[in-house]
């Protein structure tokens, strides 16, 4: 409704008919917002309908080894009176219905996956993650985020040493989290040193993440062209875990994950009415063996 008050009228009237531009603007950049959680519940609607099909028998399965063009010939067949068709329409879908026949029935070469092969995988995807994370395979869990996901961890590794204070205040929450974590880890000796075989088996092995993937209150995923989430069963269209595809596979989308999971300790400096990088070091400092202190800010 927001978009289509705005595509009536931009430059919505105000009670003292003063055009507010801004208004309709607004509508829209809220249901941007919300995109995601709007994609979740199209999504949902669409399997329930097509449950209700199928429990009616208003869905049938016609010959389930066809695919592609032949399948698209069923559906035509199917759906409109072969007396409304010219004759060489029907011949035309029939030979492409007996050429789907005659295929060896496996899947060609890049065609689109069906709905319940992707939930499949991206469950798959999760099993993965967790076994990884339990069994602290650490080689393993990097080859199932995507490649923009490990070359965003690995700069970030690379400057946790020596990123100045300035620097680092300048940063999204996630990676001021990452970095002042692993130097107060380095500085209590819980790691040998910042490279990254060090660094990536600590940050893992650390609450929150040493539980993201084993929690029990999960909902279901969904997905919308190469993008995937899933979110917590009390809000199911707000995503929490985040994927994209990548080689025709489905990969973990660690930054945007971070960036949600962590958002909980993200509120504490609203709560405290500090700055981020302070409340980190707040954070830290409840540790029940360490202390953290604002010498952490500095290389």
């Amino acid at each position: 409704p927001a978009v289509a008050a705005f595509a009536r009228d931009p430059f919505e009237v105000g009670p003292a008919g003063v055009a507010q531009p801004d208004a309709g603007l607004h509508a829209v950049a809220v249901l941007a917002a919300r995109a995601p959680e709007l994609h979740a519940v199209r999504f949902a609607q669409r399997r329930e309908l097509r449950l209700r099909q199928r429990e009616q028998g208003a869905e049938l399965p016609l010959l389930p080894a066809v695919r592609g063009g032949a399948g698209r010939a069923v559906s035509i067949l199917v759906s409109m009176r072969l007396r409304h068709l010219p004759k060489i329409a029907i011949f035309a879908l029939l030979a492409a219905l007996l050429a789907g026949c005659a295929s060896s029935g496996k899947r060609p070469q890049g065609e689109v996956l069906g709905e319940a092969e992707h939930l499949d995988n991206l469950d798959a995807l999760w099993n993965a993650l967790d076994r990884s994370i339990r069994e602290r395979d650490h080689a393993r869990f990097e080859q199932l985020v995507t490649q923009e996901s490990y070359d965003w961890l690995d700069t970030l590794i690379l400057s946790i040493e020596r990123m100045p204070e300035e620097e680092l205040r300048e940063r999204p929450f996630e990676e001021m989290f990452i970095v002042l974590g692993v130097r107060f880890l380095y500085r209590n000796h819980e790691i040998d040193s910042y490279h990254r075989d060090d660094v990536l088996p600590a940050v893992m092995s650390q609450h929150p993440l040493d539980r993201m993937f084993a929690r029990k209150d999960l909902g279901e995923f969904w997905y919308e062209d190469d993008r995937a989430w899933r979110g917590l069963k009390r809000a199911s269209g707000v995503p929490l875990f985040c994927f994209a595809k990548e080689n025709n596979a489905w990969k973990l989308d660690l930054r945007q994950t971070l960036s949600k999971v962590l958002r909980g300790f993200e509120s504490v400096g609203a709560k405290k009415q500090i700055d981020m990088p302070d409340a980190i070091i707040y954070i830290l400092d409840r540790h029940p063996r360490y202390e953290a202190d604002r010498s952490l800010l500095r290389p």
